[in-house]
């Protein structure tokens, strides 16, 4: 099915792929495409899924192998702009619209120009052919839509009434009927064989910016100026259900899964929906990169994205992304924790609560309530498991640690001493050990209470530390400066002062084989080191705020960081390349900034699921498979 867009930044990334009730899966691929001298306004996968075309600002168009990246012949005769490409139904055939107001047919096989149709009086901003190939709609800024021969390039057919440009054209699957969007804010529908006008669906909706039918064409999906998507009956014209939740204009439409998940795209978002309910199954974040054009490939596995910078980029999925999101803290919650067999993740905020969840099941399994009895309102601000996965400790603003019983919720021990909020815990590796974060680091053993020893060298609050896996050296970070610490736990000694950023780091933590350690800060950048000697590896930019978290993946090769920005990034750890980002923190939440913060990140010990805290009072498990990386120029 064809999809192009025109003129308008298009989103982002996304791919589609298999949907379940309550998960949605995600596993990115992907190959930047270079070539276009010009940003890239018109995409279209061939039918069989191994090509895609390009038209482009620079007057060309580019045909791609789908699955190499690589640049199969470039088609030269329009004199401007290509707004829109579009495949015939076998692949032998492509037509594309320009602003030199003209259609022409190329020979896919040969690059070979077949036809130029010449008729419209202004420039051409959407094609299609109909299903059984003979027929080929236009779309023109003269407010007309012409129907053409394929064969012998007569023109057919001249499809007046809209009183603006015809932004869309598509016919439905069974050829029977064409309908036309354009920028007057009308849908008409057309019989496809005598030009006759079927209906007209007014709306105060604003300018039609995309159409698709569903695969049975028993509905037809529009998005419109005024970011809503409106879903209608195309037998009886009835609207079905209005969507709005966007942003920005909605500029591409499709169904998916044999019509039961409509994805749509803005310039802010891609949101997937369930068509039956209307309900809001997920969405995907942008990337930051303005993008105007984009084609969904025929079996619902990948998208083509034309990139500002003049580039294509290919997005493919095959399990993954948001998985389940629990609620019921009733505040903003600073971090979660999730035990060694991967079962339970606990969660503490600013609520007072320590709450523990089944991660499978997404059942809330328990709420212990860490409030001491003098303070009002102490939030929870740092929490660990131990590494048996018994006992799970809460740092406090009331100055304590306490070590609670994960099987009973039972309080077992309080650790006093800190002159100030406990900000971070974190267990030793072998689980004997407790180091809690203030003005200055403690350490405790965890069998007796008693405290071992004090790190003393920061002069304000320590936000993070992590052991290193053997437990022989600790990492800090901390208001007082723009370093990273790192402590010899045998001498207690400061041994390295890791610096480069340039705001204060609020984030460390080391890889699980021990050879990387990365850190997160208020600069906005992630840094990656190497363990041993301190060198500095990469410097990961991409977060448009303060990074408030960082973790390694169990297999230490990829790492995960979420921001104030409300986006989880992830990264390859070797090269330091962003994979994806996943977003969805303070959807439901209006009006309110820092509902989209996110918090906490951390990987499940499986590998296979995410999970992330936010201002938002929620914790949302995400599920993902290992992201590749290919470029092809």
């Amino acid at each position: 099915m064809k999809r192009t867009l025109f003129f308008n930044l298009l989103t982002l990334f996304l791919i589609i792929t298999l949907y379940l009730p309550d998960t949605i899966a995600q596993d990115q691929y992907y190959s930047i495409l270079a070539g276009h001298g010009r940003p890239v306004y018109s995409l279209s996968f061939s039918p069989d899924g191994s090509m895609l075309a390009s038209g482009s600002v620079d007057k060309y168009i580019m045909f791609w192998d789908v699955k190499t990246g690589a640049h199969i012949r470039t088609l030269t005769g329009h004199r401007t702009i290509v707004y829109s490409v579009s495949f015939s139904p076998d692949g032998s055939m492509l037509a594309s619209g320009s602003g030199d107001n003209t259609v022409m047919l190329w020979d896919v096989n040969t690059g070979k120009h077949i036809n130029t149709l010449e008729g419209h009086e202004d420039i051409i901003r959407s094609v299609s052919f109909g299903p059984n190939g003979t027929t080929l709609a236009s779309g023109s800024k003269d407010g007309t839509i012409r129907l053409w021969d394929v064969k012998t390039g007569e023109l057919l057919n001249t499809l007046e009434g809209h009183t603006d440009t015809v932004t869309n054209v598509t016919f439905s699957p069974n050829g029977v009927s064409l309908a036309s969007g354009s920028k007057d804010g009308t849908i008409r529908l057309w019989d496809a064989r005598t030009g006759t006008l079927l209906r007209v669906q007014e709306t105060q909706a604003g300018s039609v910016m995309s159409l698709s039918f569903s695969p049975d064409g028993s509905m037809l999906a529009s998005g419109y100026g005024d970011k809503s998507i409106r879903l209608w009956d195309v037998e009886t014209g009835e609207l079905l259900n209005t969507l709005t939740v966007y942003k920005e204009q909605v500029l591409s439409l499709s169904f998916i899964n044999d019509g039961s998940v409509l994805v749509g795209a803005s310039s802010g978002a891609t949101i997937f929906w369930d068509v039956r309910t209307g309900k809001h199954l997920h969405k995907l974040a942008c990337p930051g990169v303005p993008i105007y054009s984009a084609s969904i490939h025929p079996d619902g596995s990948m998208l083509a994205c034309g990139w500002m910078g003049n580039s294509i980029r290919l997005f493919e999925t095959k399990t993954g992304a948001h998985l389940r999101t629990l609620a019921g803290h009733t505040d903003y919650i600073y971090e979660i924790s999730i035990n060694p067999d991967g079962s339970v993740v606990a969660s503490g905020g600013l609520d007072g609560n320590l709450r523990l969840w089944d991660i499978k099941t997404g059942a809330h399994l328990r709420t212990i309530n860490t409030q001491s009895e003098n303070v009002e309102r102490s939030p929870v601000l740092g929490i660990s498991i131990s590494s048996n996965g018994s006992i799970v400790a809460s740092g406090s603003a009331d100055k304590t640690i306490r070590l609670w019983d994960m099987k009973t919720g039972e309080h077992l021990r309080t650790l006093a001493g800190h002159k100030g909020s406990v900000r971070c815990v974190t267990f030793s590796p072998d689980g004997s050990i407790v180091a809690s974060g203030s003005g200055d680091i403690r350490l405790w053993d965890m069998k007796t209470g008693a405290h071992l020893r004090t790190l003393t060298g920061h002069g304000r609050s320590i936000i993070s530390i992590s052991y290193s896996p053997d437990s022989a050296t600790l990492a800090s970070g901390s208001y007082d400066d723009k370093n990273v610490w790192l402590w010899n736990l045998n001498t207690g000694e400061n041994t390295h002062k890791l610096t480069g950023h340039k705001n204060y780091v609020i984030s460390v933590s080391f890889s699980p084989d021990g050879s990387m350690l990365v850190s997160g800060s208020v600069d906005r950048t992630i840094r990656l080191w190497n363990a041993k000697t301190g060198e500095h590896l990469h410097t990961l930019e991409g977060h448009a705020d303060r990074v408030n978290s960082v973790s390694f993946s169990p297999d230490s090769s990829m790492l995960v960081s979420g921001s104030h920005d409300g986006t989880i990034r992830l990264w390859d750890a070797k090269t330091g390349k962003h994979l994806h980002t996943f977003e969805g923190h303070g959807d439901n939440v209006t009006n309110v900034t820092r509902a989209r913060y996110v918090s906490s990140v951390i990987f499940n010990p499986d590998g296979e699921t995410l999970a992330s805290a936010g201002y938002d009072g929620t914790i949302r498990l995400w599920r993902l498979s290992t992201t590749k990386v290919n470029i092809a120029q």
